[in-house]
């Protein structure tokens, strides 16, 4: 690097703007701080301000994160948003991270291996077009399996938006996918 640049985090800061969300929004269940890719290259230690302010779930890509931040904040849970090889779910469970189920294969691979009280959220595909469900009927049959089977937990659905939604009609679609592929459940 030819110039001496870095970001300065203020973890007050932090606690200050996660509690300004929840003043903004004090009816929502859950306050998600995404600390993937090492809290955006600004450190994991930054779970631990978000965690003060409020934040009450996490989210990372990898397990490998999942398990890192954990040397912050062990008692929040975290949604690990890559999906995990199902010899590693019973490590998951143990550290209390939540798994992403993105196909109706993927989901029946974890039914035979995942511990009872297993947390799991299904990833919607609405446009990104990386990872999650693309049908309704899948979507469906993916809850329907989850609720017979005994012990497993459906805890959310999601989706990751490809766009911002400021003035752009394709947050619309996006959104109008979501409701589309949650309709039947």
């Amino acid at each position: 690097m030819f110039r001496k640049t870095y970001a300065e985090i203020d973890p007050a800061a932090l606690e200050n703007n996660v509690r300004q969300i929840k003043a903004a929004y004090p009816d929502y269940r859950y306050y998600f701080g995404v600390v993937k890719g090492n809290a955006y290259g600004h450190g994991m230690q930054c779970a631990k301000a978000l965690a003060a302010g409020g934040v009450n779930y996490f989210a990372t890509a990898t397990l490998e994160e999942a398990l890192r931040l954990r040397d912050y904040e062990y008692d929040i849970p975290v949604l690990c948003l890559e999906p995990i090889a199902p010899e590693y779910v019973v490590r998951a469970f143990e550290n209390g991270v939540t798994l992403t189920v993105h196909r109706l294969d993927y989901l029946k691979q974890l039914l035979e291996v995942a511990p009872q009280g297993t947390k799991i959220h299904l990833k919607l595909d609405t446009g990104m077009n990386r990872l999650g469900f693309k049908s309704a009927e899948d979507v469906k049959a993916a809850v329907e399996l989850i609720n017979s089977a005994e012990g497993i937990v459906l805890e959310g659905v999601y989706t990751h938006l490809a766009t911002s939604g400021l003035n752009d009609p394709y947050y619309d679609r996006q959104t109008a996918a979501f409701l589309r592929l949650t309709a039947g459940i």
